[in-house]
């Protein structure tokens, strides 16, 4: 496989993970949030490798190397990679860390809905299609 159906297919298989535990009820919305998160990272990797683009190791550098790379492309929507690129990255470490608030700490699952998780992973799974049709 190329690069860039690898980078696709994690993609692909992360939101397919997700779709998984929405569908079956659990109550792990944080989980959920950083699958999709990785997703979206993973196709800003598959986009960039379609292209030819360098693609940064560091998290918040491979997202805005999409972010960047994506407002020269006509097929893809920049603004919504650009949007769902804030909402991700500012909430990444809420995924996976004990948040202090006030001097209170919140848990992960405690800081993302699972109403907010679906609808991430659906705008993730719009970016998707569109990457998908490119490679």
């Amino acid at each position: 496989m190329k690069e860039d159906e690898i980078y696709l297919e994690i993609a692909k298989r992360y939101i397919k993970s997700c779709d998984h535990l929405i569908n079956n009820g659990s109550n792990l919305q944080e989980v959920i949030g950083f699958k999709a998160y990785h997703a979206f990272e993973s196709l800003g990797g598959a986009f960039n490798s379609h292209y030819g683009l360098h693609i940064p190791k560091g998290h918040l550098k491979k997202i805005n190397a999409f972010v960047t790379n994506s407002r020269h492309c006509k097929y893809v929507t920049c603004q919504s990679i650009a949007t769902v690129s804030m909402l991700l990255s500012s909430n990444r470490n809420k995924y996976l860390y004990p948040e202090n608030v006030g001097g209170v700490f919140k848990s992960p699952q405690d800081q993302l809905s699972m109403t907010d998780a679906k609808l991430i992973v659906s705008r993730v799974k719009g970016i998707l299609k569109n990457i998908d049709k490119l490679i």
